[in-house]
Order: C-alpha cells, then structure tokens, then sequence
C-alpha cells in the first residue's frame, strides 16, 4: 500500500487550503456524479417495469372491482 499523501512543508497555509478545498470539491462532484447515475439507473428500471407491465395480455372478462355501479 502507497502511502498517503503528504502536503509539503515548504507550503504556505494558503496553498494547503486551497488543495484541501479542491479535493472537497472534486468528492463533492464525484459524489454528485454517482447520485445522478444512481437516480438515471431507478428511473430506467422503473420505465422498464412499466413498459413489460403494458405488454402483459389484457383479461377477456373485467373483474367485479372494475364495475363501476
């Protein structure tokens, strides 16, 4: 295992700031990436269980909980 990675010591706090802030950016965009394909990947599934429940073959006779009177 590498080990991790370390800020040089001849940095300003400055420096060090800005690439911790870039790196909570960068997981923030990654995370934000995931969640999209995570929501893009339910929505797929879904529209595909509606379109497999639309091509199930429709009953000859209407049950009793479909009369209307």
């Amino acid at each position: 295992m590498y080990p991790p990675p370390m800020i040089p010591s001849d940095w300003w706090p400055q420096q060090a700031m800005a690439v911790v802030e870039w790196m909570e950016m960068l997981c923030e965009g990654i995370y934000d990436v995931h969640g999209l394909a995570i929501a893009e990947a339910r929505e797929q599934r879904y529209q595909n269980q509606l379109a497999d429940a639309r091509q199930l073959p429709l009953p000859l006779w209407p049950s009793f909980n479909d009369d209307p009177f």
